[in-house]
């Protein structure tokens, strides 16, 4: 995995003029604008329904971002007023973000390797992190997450349910379970989302006719087949 990213921060550098929340570096890399904006209004609104489900209940003052990327998350959960830390194994980054946002933790490196100062957070963010970890080192990898939770907090993972690749490794909702369970989480809520439906049902080919009479529907990247994912909200036990 560290391979991967170190690689890909090279090749898919932030450029904040261009794409302020670092889209192209966080989501599909080279796709046009548009389509990234779409996965990333979607993961947002899954997102924010997950922490609505515990932020009235506890008091959720502690957080943590794990493949923070260029901050779009740590930003969002900053304005919820909670102490907010960030962690992304891309360097560059991490230094951008240091001189751009303030009154946030940055740590760079692996987030399983980190210890944050022994702080235990009441809530720790995935959005398409752990689905990026190799089968093998996934019990371990969500055991450290758990490790560094509160008793009672939870951990909220956007994660692929259908796609598998090199670098992605989606499996089964009832699996993604499996795991979590094995280290020690109650599974609260899923909320599976596909974020590929509305290009399926509006059928691409006449999405890519109007592409060459609409400026803006850059239409040369194909609707990814990574789409279907789900939303778990976990509470540490």
């Amino acid at each position: 995995m560290k391979a991967h990213w170190i690689q890909h921060e090279r090749t898919h550098p932030v450029n904040r003029d261009k794409d302020p929340l670092g889209l192209n570096n966080a989501c599909i890399p080279d796709a046009p604008a548009w389509l990234n904006e779409y996965h990333d209004e979607i993961q947002t609104k899954i997102l924010s329904r997950l922490i609505g489900e515990i932020y009235f209940q506890n008091k959720l003052l502690t957080v943590l971002d794990i493949g923070c990327g260029s901050g779009r998350w740590v930003m969002r959960l900053k304005n919820l007023k909670l102490q907010v830390t960030g962690i992304d194994i891309q360097k560059s980054i991490i230094e951008q973000n240091k001189k751009l946002i303030s009154e946030v933790r940055w740590f760079s490196g692996d987030f399983r390797e980190c210890k944050y100062d022994g702080e235990l957070f009441d809530l720790i963010t995935s959005v398409t992190v752990l689905q990026h970890i190799p089968t093998i080192e996934i019990p371990h990898a969500i055991l450290t997450l758990r490790e560094n939770l509160k008793k009672g907090g939870h951990l909220i993972a956007l994660e692929n349910i259908s796609f598998r690749s090199e670098t992605c490794h989606g499996y089964e909702i009832s699996l993604w379970e499996y795991y979590f369970r094995l280290a020690g989480f109650k599974v609260r809520k899923t909320v599976p989302y596909d974020s590929g439906l509305f290009l399926r049902m509006t059928d691409h080919r006449w999405l890519r006719w109007m592409g060459k009479y609409v400026r803006h529907l850059d239409l040369r990247f194909d609707v990814p087949r990574y789409a279907r994912h789900c939303g778990f909200l976990l509470e540490a036990i």
